[in-house]
Order: C-alpha cells, then sequence, then structure tokens
C-alpha cells in the first residue's frame, strides 16, 4: 500500500509536541512542618519556587501582595520575586516547597499565580508526595533534594508530575485572590509601589515617606514586618530583575547600569554577581 507523502507530513506537523512547560531543573524539593510561631524572613532568587500547603495556614508574601493561604492552595514565585512565609494561627503548618527552572510558551501564564487545587490536581499532588516519601530512606527528614539528584527514575516522575500540575494550572481559571487587605498591608503595597515606579531613579526612605504621608520609621517597620529586608535591599533586587529583563531585550551592561542609575558598570556587575550568582555579561 502506498502512502501519500503530503499526508504524513500534517499527521507529523499535528502530533509536534510543543513544549508549553517543561521542568529544566530542580534545585530543592522539601517538605516543612512549622510551630505557630514559625516566621521565615524574605528572600528571592532566580529559580522559580512554588509553596503548597499541606495543612494548616501560613501567611505569604510575593512582591507587594500579600496572602493568606491554607490547605490545598500553591502559590508560585517568579525569578527574583522577593517572599516570605510566616505561620498564621495557633496550629502548626504543613508546606511544600520546591524551586526549578521553567521553560515553555506557557510559563507566563503561571506568573503572580495563586491556585486553589481541585480534585484532579490534588490528586497529582498527592501522588508526587507518595512517591517520594515511599522512596525517601530518611523519613525523619522530608528533604528530597539527595533522593532526587540520586535517582534518575524518580527525577523523571517528579518532573513528570510537576509538568502534568503547572500545564494544568497554566489553563486554569481556578485562580483564587485571598488577600486580606488591611492598613498595614495597603501601606506595604503602597511603598513597594513607589519604589516599582522609581526603578530608574535613585530614592531614599524619607521621600518614600513623604509621598506615603508617613513617618520614615513607619515605612522602615512596615517593610520589615511584610517583606523581612530593609527597603534599600529591596529596592535593589527589584533594580537586578529589571537589569535581567533590560539585558535580555539586548541592552549592555553599560546601558542598563547607566539606565538604572548605578554608580558605574564595574559596581552594578559586582552587584548582579553577587545577588544573582552569576555574570550580567552571560545574559543575552
Amino acid at each position: 500500500m502506498k502512502t501519500d507523502k503530503k499526508y504524513i507530513s500534517s499527521i507529523s506537523a499535528l502530533n509536534k509536541n510543543e513544549n508549553l512547560i517543561s521542568v529544566s531543573s530542580i534545585y530543592s524539593m522539601f517538605e516543612a512542618k512549622h510551630s505557630p510561631e514559625f516566621y521565615f524572613e524574605g528572600e528571592c532568587h532566580i529559580p522559580w519556587e512554588f509553596v503548597y500547603v499541606i495543612d494548616g495556614q501560613v501567611g505569604i508574601t510575593a512582591d507587594k501582595r500579600v496572602y493568606s493561604l491554607s490547605a490545598g492552595d500553591i502559590i508560585f514565585h517568579k525569578p527574583m520575586e522577593f517572599h516570605k512565609i510566616w505561620s498564621e494561627n495557633e496550629n502548626w503548618s504543613h508546606v511544600f516547597i520546591c524551586s526549578f527552572d521553567l521553560e515553555g510558551k506557557a510559563v507566563h501564564q503561571l506568573r503572580n499565580g495563586i491556585y486553589r487545587l481541585d480534585e484532579d490536581s490534588a490528586k497529582i499532588m498527592n501522588m508526587l508526595l507518595d512517591l517520594l516519601r515511599k522512596n525517601n530512606s530518611d523519613n525523619n527528614w522530608l528533604d528530597y533534594a539527595d533522593l532526587i539528584a540520586q535517582n534518575s527514575k524518580i527525577m523523571q516522575i517528579s518532573v513528570n508530575y510537576l509538568e502534568l500540575i503547572f500545564t494544568y494550572l497554566s489553563y486554569s481559571d481556578k485562580s483564587v485572590n485571598i488577600a486580606e487587605p488591611n492598613e498595614r498591608i495597603n501601606l506595604y503595597t503602597k511603598i513597594v509601589g513607589v519604589l516599582e515606579e522609581h526603578i530608574y531613579d535613585k530614592i531614599t526612605i524619607s521621600q518614600i515617606a513623604d509621598i506615603c504621608n508617613v513617618s520614615a520609621a513607619t515605612v522602615k517597620n512596615c517593610f520589615a514586618e511584610f517583606a523581612g529586608c530593609g527597603v534599600h535591599k529591596y529596592f535593589l533586587n527589584i533594580k537586578i530583575r529589571k537589569a535581567i529583563e533590560l539585558l535580555k531585550s539586548g541592552k549592555n551592561v553599560n546601558e542598563v547600569s547607566d539606565m538604572l542609575q548605578f554608580a558605574n558598570p564595574n559596581y552594578f556587575s559586582y552587584v548582579f554577581k553577587r545577588e544573582t550568582g552569576t555574570c550580567a555579561s552571560s545574559y543575552k
């Protein structure tokens, strides 16, 4: 029987995998149980990260957004997003946290993503957790980094589960906004908004306080409460995040240093390497 080549070509094109979401690297993967007093100071880093709440209730800051998450909720932190986490009530909290690199045309859909897993996606997440727990040799310490690094089969299955969950969520309308604004949260959001508006400038805490119509001490205290770091540290890191965006768009190191008001290109390169672990010149 002779096969039509045009037919074969059309079938191949229809079946081509577009890689909507691909997990290219996993850096950390662990469960953690926290007491009611738990409070983690903020951080930011190049890899993506998600926090999935298994039990209890936690507060989470993601840049200028503040959330209260409960069992079944998951939040995604994009690269260089400031985030922190704390227990919110008198009960212990139980979370599953993973940091990773993502590739694919649908990755942008997960930026600022926060979801309540439905029955199907929760089943997949539980299958992943069961796999990790069953194969973990040290049941007293639920850090799975060594397990997946040493077992290629577990790594592959874990990646497959993650990609399935991420792809499902990236096209889901299950996104939920569970922030509970109050006066302090509103002030924090306003402060971060001021920093974002002045990303191409230099700005002092006194100037921020004047814009927000509060004292400099109030700015510092509010920012420490929700960001877990100083205003200047946060401002530096959102400049670094913008620098990555500009470098990827084709700007060179000298141009980016000047645009973001660094003292000189050498200092910009030093700070960039210190904060990200990579050279600014490596971004194209």
